[in-house]
């Protein structure tokens, strides 16, 4: 059983509001500058953005009584964004791209936040998980794993999948995967890419394996998503 928190999300079109809002009070403003508005009857215990701007996490940490709030911001896709970007410095600030957000997993792992069962890593540490995020966003058409993120972040891959999951909820190879399967989703709506292709250009070994994982993931295959 939930304790339901406040939850305060900025941006539209927010794909986490409906999942969130099942078990906490939750309010929306469409921009950071009608932030003070709210705080006269909402603090909210969680902030949700659907944008990486250091500008708006600056307002928020500026807030005294939102300063030690945890900020969460979800993207379809970080891969324009660097791995030293300035975000990585920031306390109490999670990165999660939206098809891992929307998992049990990384749900309750909010939720846990949220009711202090289990805080955000120290920024050192949290650095090192969206170091992680930002090169899997980036190169996940290659044969990447676990060695090669490990490797990319300066650290060992075992310190990597205990931090991974600690700070996020989800293992490592299992948030590379969905992120694939996702984007692998999007390129057959949005593409002519036949199977194979997209497969390939989403870093599976070969399209029946991506084909077993697709329709595992989505319920069916990638053939009855391109058709429709």
């Amino acid at each position: 059983m939930y304790n339901r928190k406040k939850v305060l999300f900025v941006g539209q079109n927010n794909s986490l509001l409906s999942l969130i809002s099942m078990n906490n009070d939750t309010e929306v403003i469409s921009s950071i500058k009608f932030l003070d508005s709210v705080l006269f009857s909402f603090i909210p215990n969680l902030i949700v953005f659907n944008t990486l701007d250091d500008a708006d996490i600056m307002t928020v940490r500026k807030n005294e009584r939102l300063s030690f709030v945890p900020l969460l911001i979800v993207l379809e896709n970080f891969d324009g964004f660097s791995a030293i970007s300035s975000v990585s410095s920031f306390p109490k600030v999670l990165l999660c791209n939206t098809a891992v957000a929307q998992k049990k997993d990384f749900l309750l792992r909010l939720q846990n936040i949220m009711e202090k069962k289990g805080g955000i890593l120290p920024a050192k540490s949290g650095a090192i998980v969206k170091n992680a995020i930002f090169f899997m966003n980036k190169h996940y058409g290659s044969a990447i794993n676990r060695k090669d993120i490990a490797e990319n972040c300066n650290v060992a891959s075992d310190y990597l999948s205990r931090t991974f999951h600690k700070e996020m909820g989800v293992g490592l190879t299992a948030y590379l995967t969905c992120f694939r399967l996702n984007m692998a989703r999007l390129m057959l709506i949005e593409t002519a890419l036949s199977v194979k292709e997209i497969a390939e250009k989403c870093g599976f070994a070969s399209p029946a394996y991506f084909t077993n994982l697709f329709r595992s993931e989505f319920g069916v295959s990638p053939r009855l998503i391109r058709n429709k």
